[in-house]
């Protein structure tokens, strides 16, 4: 992962210095109990980065940029290839290495 949001920060630099992005962050998504909670949050730009309980299986980390955008363009973030980070792995393959908990307490 770090190498990977490394090479990520990069292509953000460049789109920063050619005036293409004016915002970035990446986190970790928190996720809180609706039910019991109202989400208030400090700085509105941290509002990608909550999301309701139900969703906490997803387990996300996201990563949002800022971008001049008026027509609302998709935009595809070109960090080079990954194939030196990477390992290619079927689904079911992935799915039978891994554990998912809820963790109620």
């Amino acid at each position: 992962p770090d190498e990977f949001l490394r090479r990520i920060k990069i292509e953000v630099q460049r789109l920063f210095e050619e005036k293409k992005a004016i915002w970035y962050s990446s986190k970790q998504v928190k996720y809180y109990d609706e039910s019991n909670t109202s989400l208030i949050l400090k700085d509105v730009m941290d509002a990608p980065f909550h999301k309701q309980l139900k969703y906490f299986h997803q387990c996300e980390f996201r990563i949002c940029l800022i971008r001049d955008n008026p027509l609302n363009q998709p935009f595809e973030m070109n960090i080079g290839s990954i194939k030196d980070i990477s390992i290619p792995i079927d689904t079911r393959d992935f799915n039978s290495m891994i554990e998912l908990r809820v963790d109620n307490g």
